[in-house]
């Protein structure tokens, strides 16, 4: 490699991709809304269980409320799984926030 190109390599290395994750996601890791909002996906889950067995006889507005239901977890625990990687992947080197994306995958 010649000199010019390790230049070139060093300055890629310098300038990372970083952004905000506080304005579309959570404050940080140990924000109590995650929390919150992993009780509101249990609390969701049980709703839609009780559902079991019963889709073919629901009428139509209980059939909107469950897809409603289940929209809303699908919503919930998406944004919990895309902030913990992004998170995680933005903070290689940390090992509590890698230990959070872990917990979150498992939850």
């Amino acid at each position: 490699m010649t000199a010019k190109t390790n230049k070139k390599a060093d300055a890629s290395r310098e300038v990372l991709p970083s952004w905000d994750l506080s304005q579309t996601f959570y404050a940080g890791h140990n924000d109590p809304q995650i929390e919150i909002d992993l009780l509101r996906i249990k609390a969701t889950v049980k709703e839609i269980v009780k559902y079991e067995g019963q889709i073919s006889e629901l009428r139509p507005y209980e059939f909107a409320l469950l897809v409603r239901l289940y929209d809303g977890l699908c919503d919930l625990v998406r944004k919990l799984i895309v902030y913990s990687h992004l998170l995680s992947d933005t903070n290689l080197d940390n090992q509590e926030i890698t230990n959070f994306a872990v917990s979150i995958s498992e939850r």
